[in-house]
Order: C-alpha cells, then sequence, then structure tokens
C-alpha cells in the first residue's frame, strides 16, 4: 500500500512540475501512454494523478481525444486576479501582524540586492550601445569582428546572470505573497491560493518573465508593502498590496497580448 501511495504522488508532482514549467505548453494533448512510457510507471499512478490535476484545473480530460492541458486565457488571467485582489490584501490586513519584524526585514535585504542588481543591468545595456556605435567609426572590419565576438560573450554571460537572478527574484517574489496566506493558517485560504499560484507561474513563464523595468516597481512596491507593515499600518499595507496586484495585472496583459496568442 505505501509503494502505492508513493507512486501517486511521484506520478502527480511529476506531471504538475511539467505542466507548471510549461514543458507541456498549454492546449498540448498528453495520451496516458505518453506518461506511463515517461514515468515508467503503470496506468494506475498516471490515472490518479491526472484526476488530481483535473480537479485543480491544469487538465481536461475529453472523451476519446486525451488529455488537454488548460490553457491561459484572458478570462483565466482576468479570474486569476480577481481572486488575487480579494485574497491578498485581506491576509495583509488580517495576517500581517502575525509575521515576525525578522521576516520582513530579510525581504527588504533581498529585494534592495536584486533592484540595485536589475538596475546596474538597464544601465549597462545603455553603455553598451553607445561604445558599439562610437567604435564603429573608427575601427576596422578586423576589429569590428573581434568586439562582436567579445560583444557575444559578454552578452552570453549577461544573459545567463539575468535569467539566474530574475529566477531567484521571482522565487522571493512568490514565497513573499505566499508568507501571508500562510500566516492566516486557515489551510482553506492557503489551498485556494495554491491553486491560484500555480496558474500564475505558468502565466509568468509564457509571458516570458518581465521586464527590467517591471521588475524595478514589483521591488519598489513591496518595500511600500512592508515599510506599511513594519509601521504595523495594516490598512496602508492592505491598499499596497491591492495597488501593486492591479499593477501586475496590466503588466501581465500588456506583455502576453503582446507575445502570445491566447484566447476570450
Amino acid at each position: 500500500m505505501i509503494l502505492k501511495v508513493t507512486l501517486k504522488e511521484h506520478a502527480y508532482n511529476c506531471i504538475k512540475q511539467k505542466i507548471l514549467n510549461c514543458e507541456y505548453q498549454p492546449g498540448m494533448f498528453l495520451s496516458e501512454d505518453l506518461l506511463k512510457n515517461e514515468m515508467n510507471m503503470s496506468r494506475t499512478p498516471i490515472r490518479d494523478a491526472i484526476s488530481r490535476l483535473e480537479q485543480e484545473n491544469l487538465v481536461r480530460i475529453l472523451p476519446k481525444k486525451g488529455i488537454l492541458v488548460s490553457g491561459i486565457s484572458i478570462r483565466e488571467i482576468q479570474s486569476i486576479y480577481e481572486a488575487r485582489l480579494l485574497l491578498e490584501p485581506y491576509a495583509v490586513l488580517h495576517y500581517g501582524n502575525r509575521i515576525p519584524e525578522q521576516r520582513y526585514l530579510e525581504f527588504i535585504r533581498l529585494f534592495a540586492g536584486s533592484e540595485q542588481h536589475t538596475s546596474e543591468n538597464n544601465d549597462g545595456e545603455k553603455t553598451v550601445k553607445g561604445t558599439k556605435n562610437s567604435a564603429d567609426k573608427g575601427t576596422d572590419k578586423d576589429a569590428d569582428n573581434s568586439t562582436d565576438k567579445g560583444t557575444d560573450k559578454g552578452s552570453d554571460k549577461k544573459n545567463r546572470a539575468d535569467i539566474t537572478e530574475h529566477k531567484r527574484l521571482y522565487e522571493a517574489d512568490s514565497l513573499f505573497h505566499t508568507m501571508f496566506v500562510e500566516a492566516s493558517e486557515n489551510i482553506y485560504l492557503i489551498s485556494m491560493y495554491d491553486q491560484i499560484a500555480s496558474q500564475n507561474r505558468r502565466l509568468r513563464i509564457l509571458s516570458g518573465g518581465g521586464i527590467n523595468d517591471r521588475l524595478i516597481r514589483t521591488m519598489e512596491e513591496h518595500g511600500k508593502i512592508i515599510e506599511n507593515c513594519l509601521a504595523q499600518d495594516w490598512e496602508s499595507a492592505s491598499e499596497q498590496m491591492r495597488e501593486h496586484l492591479l499593477h501586475s495585472r496590466k503588466a501581465s496583459f500588456d506583455v502576453v497580448l503582446k507575445d502570445y496568442d491566447l484566447n476570450l
């Protein structure tokens, strides 16, 4: 019995992570045979996992067609933020006082360091462009090729650093928002928010992780929330959370509508 439970949980976690990380893209059809071969296990734990994921609205079982990875529509994005706007400001207002001051201070340090990194990257991009333009005027083709190779290597290194920093920041962002809901110690609120967070993670990946300017504003908005929490001004902190979510919703629509073909 223990082995069967373990296999079911393993199948559930593996499939869910592939959906959340968009390895299984929205709108993709899966089959039990495909999943059985990928997971190297029998149909029973696969079926159990799919049943649980359907309850979480991550997949849909279509008779005679297969298992459809749920898409993210304009309506879905609106629903995600409608739920977040109802839940998160409420959690800040009623449960923010349960979070230790030290925890808030940890997030201040974390977001401040990330903001500096992101700002430096923006400045660095401008400097590289300016340097390249002036160098082009007084160098021959060989020098240009050498410069381009060096620039390519530098760009690759910078891109890898940016991806790592963005990933770290988004993980911290998720922890920050989840912190308020978990402080409620209400299993129903926490369960509901877990489902919202799962869809929000997919939305974030599909939108390409956002842009530096929005990241900077996000960290500034987090800072305002924390400042009010430290001052124990919970109404202002709650209102700042609401404003932050409204800005995030607009940014999500702007990026996704531009770069990704979504259905209504």
